[in-house]
């Protein structure tokens, strides 16, 4: 891995060396090296020189004494020889002459003799004879000194080493001027370029540099500049575009570090967590962990990812805000590392999804409520199909049980097994109504009622079968509008909720409060109400009713069932689980909302909202038998037509009670044929709906065909069917359920008989 290049401050500017003092001082060098090696040179050859000369002239001096001296030294004149010496001695370079005489017969050897005290080193000796006539007479020595030689070397080199110092303060002179002028400034030029690029300056100004050495490095500093203005340009560029996503984006962006610290922040990430500006954020924001996270552990679970992945998306948590208040956001992040793996920085986006929560709960309540819906329907289904065949057997044994009572007397020994059995299918029938409600395949009888005179009445008939240790408090507020609903079913929702709430008391003392008041909910409106909290209300003017207890309450998971089919938290013999989900079935039946609120140990409240009334008139249910007390009897022919054959037999036996004759078929072919045979002398047409071949319905429309005055009462265990309340509209003059009692049907045959065809 590179090392990382490291600007030179200043003080190791200071440290380097200057190429201006090298350059004089290489120059100095070498003109001082160059004069050396002249010097030496010059030196060595003046030297050889003037010894040479004075080796010469010390031999031009003894062949002259000896041509001087011959007659001196022959005449033995010792004053010539002696004036000879010291004229010679007079010359500053002899320091040593003597004059020696080899004749027999002269006095003294040695004439003459001039000596001065000089190193040997220092001389230049010379001997020679002195010769007459081809005999040597004599000899003369002489020693010439080397002290003006020196004296000239000594003065050379004087003259050399001033000439030299002269030289070197002109020459460096001389460089520092032409360094100045003819590389200094360009130097300069260069350094005032490069100076300015690092001011941030990048236009460069043209300063012609009249040097090609130089234009190379101009060139590259040119198009340096060049290039480093477009990449800046090209990074201003994105900086301001990246800027602007990051000041103008509407999901936070952050970076953290690993402690928590926020070390930037865009104004959305300030604006989602209630701060001013991020100024603020970061000012206060030093853990995120322990400020914002609502729970720190999620922190500690979002790093652990983020340590082994590297990166997190989606990571859904919950934030606190400035103000204390709770958001739902989604964080998606990356780390950051050091060269040692560590991390040093995370940085990601986070955003607000507190509506998306919301929306996300309301959706599955929505769904929870489609999918009950969906189950309401599916068993709907199930029940209105086996509704038919279920009341059919109830009828059968109903007959038979109401033929054997008819017979007995309440002596007889069975009689009052005979009015349990009775009792058990009217039970029975009530469980069919029941289920037959709660899928909403029973008609309703709506029409304007009173919610308070139901709640009165309701309470008036509970209270024979409430314990005496629950009380019935009751908060009916006055004036209430009327609400369009069928009243029994409205009772048997007040019913069911008066006997869970007792239920859930047990063997306690408790109290169970009934309260109505009048709710208004508008498209826009701000008020809350629990009872439309979780469900979609449409606008309009409601009566709201709430039955509350302080019994044991219920936790959350059982709430959200309580609703569903058959879903009960009582014993086996104590609950079909039908009695919550029937009352969901009649209150969405009537258009209204239902829900509950309930906690352990802190009793239950069922919210009810029932829409206004906004007709005064009752709905048209066909004919409605009078009661009296007095069975009506009749001796007219009765065709009574079903599938069944102990239904046909049982028919038979009560109409035959009454007094009427009696004329059977098991299908809808059969009664065709025995009403063509015997059409004037059949009164009535007592039919079933839901017979194989033909079927009932297309039955009676033959018999209308045959005979259009025709007078016909249905009678099926299908109270679904277009013809059980509003039989009227479709020529059949009436509609009874099976399984119906004696009275029931004595009056409803009537009545059908005794209207005008």
């Amino acid at each position: 891995m590179k090392a990382e290049a490291k600007p030179i401050n200043n003080a190791e500017q200071v440290r380097l060396p200057s190429i201006t003092i090298r350059l004089i001082t290489g120059l100095a060098l070498a003109v001082t090296l160059f004069s050396t090696i002249v010097f030496a040179l010059l030196y060595q050859y003046i030297s050889d020189r003037e010894k040479t000369g004075l080796e010469k002239k010390a031999d031009e001096y003894i062949e002259s004494l000896a041509q001087s001296l011959e007659l001196p030294l022959w005449n033995f004149d010792k004053a010539a020889v002696t004036t000879i010496g010291k004229a010679t001695s007079q010359n500053e370079i002899v320091v040593k002459l003597e004059v020696s005489s080899t004749h027999p017969g002269a006095p003294d050897s040695i004439l003459y003799r001039y000596n001065e005290a000089f190193e040997e080193s220092s001389l230049i000796i010379r001997k020679g004879a002195v010769i007459h006539e081809g005999m040597v007479i004599g000899s003369v020595a002489l020693a010439l000194t080397l002290r003006s030689y020196e004296q000239n070397v000594r003065q050379m080199i004087l003259i050399f080493g001033t000439t030299t110092a002269v030289t070197l303060v002109a020459i460096i002179l001389a460089t520092g001027v032409l360094i100045r002028v003819f590389l200094q400034r360009p130097l300069a030029t260069l350094n005032t370029i490069v100076e300015a690029y690092r001011n941030g300056d990048y236009a460069y100004i043209n300063r012609k540099i009249p040097y090609r050495e130089f234009v190379i490095f101009e060139n590259v500093l040119v198009e340096m500049g060049r290039t480093i203005e477009l990449n800046l340009h090209e990074l201003q560029r994105a900086e301001q575009k990246y800027r602007s996503i990051f000041e103008n984006s509407v999901e936070g962006i952050f970076q953290t570090k690993p402690s928590g610290q926020v070390v930037s922040a865009n104004p959305a990430m300030a604006r989602m967590l209630g701060f001013d500006d991020p100024q603020e954020l970061m000012e206060t924001i030093s853990d995120v962990a322990a400020q914002c996270y609502v729970d720190p552990e999620m922190r500690k679970e979002f790093l652990e990812l983020l340590e082994a992945q590297g990166e997190v998306n989606q990571f859904q948590l919950k934030l606190r805000k400035k103000d204390d208040s709770i958001i739902w956001a989604e964080l998606s992040a990356r780390a950051m590392r050091e060269p040692s793996g560590e991390i040093s920085m995370i940085e990601g986006v986070i955003t607000d999804i507190t509506h998306q929560k919301a929306v996300e709960k309301e959706r599955k309540k929505i769904e929870h409520q489609l999918q009950q819906s969906q189950r309401i329907e599916a068993l709907g289904n199930l029940t209105g199909g086996i509704a038919h065949d279920f009341n059919n057997l109830l009828q059968v044994i109903s007959g038979y049980i109401q033929l054997l009572l008819l017979k007995c007397t309440k002596t007889c020994d069975h009689y009052d097994h005979l009015e349990k059995i009775e009792l058990t299918v009217s039970r029975s029938s009530e469980l069919v109504k029941r289920l037959l409600t709660f899928s909403r395949h029973v008609d309703t009888n709506f029409q304007p009622v009173s919610v308070n005179d139901i709640i009165l009445s309701t309470v008036r008939l509970m209270e024979r079968t409430v314990p005496k240790m629950v009380r019935i408090n009751l908060k009916l507020s006055e004036g209430l509008p009327p609400i369009q609903a069928d009243q029994l079913q409205v009772e048997q929702v007040l019913i069911n909720l008066i006997t869970n709430a007792t239920d859930a008391m047990g063997e306690a003392h408790g109290s169970i409060e009934i309260e109505t008041i009048v709710y208004s909910w508008e498209q826009n409106s701000e008020q809350g109400n629990s009872a439309e909290s979780s469900q979609l209300v449409e606008p309009g003017d409601y009566v709201q009713i709430n039955v509350s207890d302080n019994g044991q309450g219920m936790d959350e998971n059982t709430r959200q069932h309580i609703f569903d089919p058959f879903f009960s938290t009582k014993s086996v013999d104590r609950g079909t689980g039908l009695g919550l989900s029937t009352v969901y079935g009649i209150i969405k039946g009537h258009k209204g909302y239902i829900q509950c609120q309930s906690a352990p140990g802190l009793g239950a409240t069922f919210e009810i909202l029932l829409p206004v009334s906004r007709s005064d008139t009752s709905a048209e249910n066909g004919i409605e038998p009078q009661k009296s007390g007095l069975l009506p009897k009749g001796e007219e022919t009765i065709l009574i037509v079903d599938d069944e054959n102990e239904i046909l037999e049982t028919a038979e036996g009560l109409l035959a009670y009454l007094g009427y004759n009696c004329l059977k078929a098991e299908s809808g072919e059969a009664a065709l044929e025995v009403f063509a045979q015997k059409k004037g002398q059949i009164s009535l047409v007592l039919i079933d709906l839901n017979m194989p071949g033909m079927g009932g319905e297309k039955c009676i429309g033959e018999l209308q065909r045959i005979e259009p005055q025709a007078k016909i009462l249905i009678s099926s265990g299908y109270a679904s069917h277009k013809f059980s309340h509003h039989s009227k509209e479709f020529g059949v003059e009436g509609f009874i359920q099976k399984p119906y009692q004696l009275e029931t049907l004595a009056q409803k045959v009537r009545l059908v008989l005794d209207q005008n065809g």
